[in-house]
């Protein structure tokens, strides 16, 4: 029979490689999808994993996650804050800004590096990164258009917005603009002692004042063709008579 002593050596063996075993499961890292995994290590250069299952040892690497999922980014500019057309009239405007981490090693690492793993999908953080690029964009791009053309031609007013952003946004991607609500805004909210606000009043004026005049015009030419027609009508019934 066995010594005591064997049974004990066999029995901390076993012990030993369950717990190798146990330490090597908590050790793997299965990457989960719409994110990346930066593992930093004694090298200069981290590596970023971002599908499968990776070994973490304790001590030697020190893993965080980066969040590459799509997060909205919503900016409203309305009433005192409403962007200013190249014709100074005022308009309403609600956009929604499409962004993420781009999935690259070199554009991961640049968010780790100069954003943070943690922020990477912090909504907070996102808006104070991007929100005055976005305003700033809205507001270049209406500038340079007319009232009528803003509103009437939306895809190109949100493709201009687009284009004045970019696409590399420091290891984030802008994949969309949406514009959700683009009115002229009321006249009653704007300031008649501001040059550009009392610009746009005038030419809102002038404008309600061509289309109330073309409206008349068009009725009174109604009139005048259902007058002609009941006249012709009166005509030839006379005739007949």
């Amino acid at each position: 029979m066995p010594s005591t002593e064997l049974l004990a050596l066999i029995a901390l063996s076993l012990v030993a490689l369950a717990g190798v075993v146990v330490t090597l499961f908590r050790c793997r890292r299965t990457v989960r999808s719409g994110t990346a995994l930066v593992i930093s290590d004694t090298t200069s250069t981290p590596k970023v994993v971002t599908s499968g299952t990776v070994t973490v040892w304790p001590l030697v690497h020190r893993a965080e996650m980066v969040d590459l999922t799509v997060h909205s980014l919503r900016v409203q500019m309305k009433g005192a804050t409403a962007l200013s057309c190249r014709d100074n009239i005022r308009v309403d405007v609600e956009a929604v800004f499409f962004v993420h981490v781009n999935n690259c090693t070199e554009d991961i690492l640049i968010v780790a590096r100069k954003v943070g793993c943690e922020h990477s999908g912090d909504a907070a953080k996102l808006e104070t990164l991007f929100k005055p690029m976005f305003v700033e964009a809205l507001a270049t791009v209406a500038k340079s258009m007319r009232f009528e053309d803003l509103v009437s031609d939306r895809e190109l007013f949100k493709h201009s917005v687009a284009n004045s952003c970019g696409r590399d946004l420091g290891g984030f991607v802008l994949s969309n603009v949406a514009v959700d609500y683009l009115e002229q805004t009321p006249a009653e909210t704007l300031d008649p002692n501001n040059i550009n606000d009392a610009e746009g009043l005038r030419m809102i004026s002038e404008r309600t004042g061509a289309e109330a005049l073309a409206k008349a015009q068009a009725e009174l030419a109604r009139d005048r063709a259902l007058m002609e027609v009941q006249q012709e009508h009166a005509s030839i019934r006379q005739s007949l008579h």
